[in-house]
């Protein structure tokens, strides 16, 4: 169903495909894509969902680590599962670009990492500086993905996320 949607949306745009013609595509019934996928805009995040969660787990395993360390391994964790997606993220970047209701859904499902990380780092400052540090984390990983994906992921990932992060993350922090 992702691929048949995302065909459609690279071919004849976002705006212009329709549940009907994923579900037709895809050779399911729309009542079927529409158990799946609630919206078209969740065929342009399908990760999303388990993305996050596998993060957030990352993020409470070894919970007597410093908060900072546990942020950096799930950063680093997440950038090993888009590389692995690599395809499908150019894609979905592809579909995304230009489009300001999927650029807005992108910035809100952004804010559920935003938020796992300050809760995270809130368990070792206070909550201001947790947010503060979050959004400048999460601001940074989406600037290095973009790069990334600019680069048409020729650029080595993981290396560059190391280096961005050392740009923010205090030799302290850093594991």
């Amino acid at each position: 169903m992702v691929q048949a949607a995302t065909q459609l949306f690279l071919e004849q745009g976002f705006e212009s495909s329709t549940m009907d013609q994923v579900a037709d595509a895809a050779g399911v019934s729309r009542r079927t894509l529409f158990r799946y996928f609630p919206s078209k805009v969740d065929l342009v995040f399908p990760e999303h969902e388990r993305r996050l969660s596998g993060f957030e787990e990352e993020l409470a395993r070894d919970p007597k680590a410093p908060a900072m360390t546990r942020v950096q391994r799930a950063l680093l964790t997440l950038v090993a599962d888009c590389e692995a997606d690599a395809k499908q993220l150019l894609q979905q970047a592809q579909i995304i670009a230009g489009n300001p209701p999927l650029l807005a859904a992108e910035l809100e499902l952004d804010s559920q990492w935003e938020a796992a990380i300050a809760r995270t780092l809130s368990q070792d400052t206070d909550p201001i500086q947790a947010r503060l540090m979050a959004g400048a984390l999460s601001g940074l990983t989406r600037a290095t993905l973009r790069e990334w994906l600019t680069s048409g992921t020729t650029i080595a990932l993981r290396e560059l996320a190391l280096h961005a992060q050392s740009l923010l993350i205090p030799m302290e922090g850093r594991s």
